[in-house]
């Protein structure tokens, strides 16, 4: 079942604690003020915990968008 691009952005906004609507699908993560060292720890949290995926640190090298974050999680 592929994922809900809303439901991840808002479980994404949470594990961030990013104002609620301020994340949405195809943005650029450069424009998210939280995207951080820490913030790629929290999503890594986020795919394993909500998602039940283990994302490797190293496939988040390439990824430019929420789009991305996705795409990682649905091949992992």
């Amino acid at each position: 079942m592929p994922m809900d691009p809303k439901d991840f952005c808002d479980r994404l906004e949470y594990s961030l604690a990013a104002i609620p609507g301020s994340i949405t699908p195809g943005q650029a993560l450069s424009t998210i003020p939280r995207w951080d060292s820490l913030a790629v720890v929290n999503f890594l949290a986020l795919a394993d915990t909500e998602y039940g995926k283990h994302v490797e640190a190293a496939k988040l090298r390439d990824c430019q968008t929420v789009d991305d974050l996705m795409r990682v999680i649905d091949e992992a």
